[in-house]
């Protein structure tokens, strides 16, 4: 025989009240939208069809605010104490303005702000190793810890130029595999390694050395300029060199059983230091660089050497030299160039005349 729930206490859902109260606060309430009592009570009537007197409600929001206390380990009697004292603990807030009267939740209780969401909205964006696709399942991942109109200002906000996403689906399970090879005393690792092609007049990834592995000795991974990276020593050189390699062009990744090679190198790595004096992954020569820069470009040294190793100086009313360690490559010199006249190399003298032959290399080509 049926129950009645219409003549009893509870109906079957009525256990939930209180969580689909929450629930529907956080997705459709912040500091911007309140939700008036009428308009809870008919959600939870008209839409979950469970009984909701206001008093039960006000019960409930108190309690809900008590126990997001207590997630922080706090007893009941203390979390009830410590909302008492402070109403700015409290996860649902009232709003009794005239425009925007009613409960909601407070943006800065929440796990993530508003502006904690854009920050990692645009780190991931300005990933180039996160393929596009997931790139949107994490933003919808970030996206459920805000309200809908928040959600809606996210993706409306983020705008990120130059952000060419990696079309290699397996890079995020490699840098998984990767780290899997770094932890304990380490592994080597073997995998495909590709770059692009013009086929038929477009780009295409194929395999470096017609297909064959890439065995490697891993040390560290880093991103630079939104590419992921690993440092790892090449198994195949005599020299056991180290060398970079994009993690997004890997494939094919396996582990191997062999514990990884030991160097000089690998044992006094310093990634740190490795990023600031490499341009753009290209290695070459490391030496001291000294370079005068014009004033205005001061930021722009500040940002590429950073203030750690590095000698600042004010030579006069227009110019300040930096010393730094450097990787003396194309790329440096390619960096160099941007700067036009606002920058000359000064020592060592081997350097200086290395940038000069290779503008006057550039140079040349538009000769003819």
């Amino acid at each position: 025989m049926s129950k009645n729930y219409k003549n009893c206490g509870r109906k079957p859902n009525q256990r939930m009240k209180a969580y689909l109260l929450l629930q529907y606060l956080l997705r459709n309430t912040d500091d911007e939208h309140a939700i008036p009592m009428a308009d809870l009570e008919t959600y939870l009537q008209d839409v979950c069809g469970i009984d909701a007197e206001r008093r039960s409600i006000y019960k409930d929001i108190h309690e809900i605010n008590i126990a997001n206390l207590m997630l922080d380990e706090t007893p009941y009697s203390e979390a009830e104490e410590a909302l008492a004292e402070d109403e700015d603990l409290a996860l649902i807030r009232y709003n009794n303005s005239k425009k925007n009267s009613g409960y909601y939740i407070c943006d800065q209780r929440r796990s993530l702000s508003f502006e904690d969401a854009r920050l990692l909205s645009e780190c991931v964006y300005a990933a180039r190793f996160i393929p596009q696709k997931d790139k949107k399942h994490f933003i919808e991942l970030i996206s459920e810890s805000l309200s809908e109109h928040q959600a809606a200002r996210l993706d409306h906000d983020v705008v990120l130029l130059d952000a060419q996403s990696t079309i290699n689906s397996y890079s995020l399970r490699n840098i998984d595999k990767i780290k899997e090879a770094l932890s304990g005393k380490g592994c080597k690792i073997q995998f495909q390694y590709l770059k692009h092609e013009l086929q038929n007049a477009k780009p295409k990834l194929t395999e470096r050395r017609g297909g064959a592995s890439y065995v490697v000795s891993p040390y560290a991974m880093m991103i630079e300029n939104g590419n992921y990276y690993l440092r790892a020593i090449d198994e195949h050189s005599k020299s056991k060199k180290m060398k970079m390699y994009r993690i997004d062009r890997m494939r094919k990744i396996k582990l191997s059983q062999e514990t990884r090679t030991e160097t000089k190198d690998s044992k006094s790595l310093d990634m740190r230091n490795y990023a600031r004096r490499v341009f753009f992954m290209f290695e070459g020569t490391s030496e001291r660089v000294t370079i005068r820069f014009v004033n205005s470009s001061l930021d722009a040294a500040v940002d590429r050497f950073g203030v750690e190793d590095v000698i600042y100086s004010q030579i006069d009313d227009t110019h300040f030299t930096i010393t730094a360690t450097v990787d003396v490559s194309e790329a440096f010199y390619g960096w160099l160039c941007g700067f036009g006249r606002k920058a000359k190399i000064l020592s060592p003298s081997w350097v200086a005349k290395g940038f000069s032959a290779h503008i006057q290399k550039i140079a040349e080509m538009y000769q003819s």
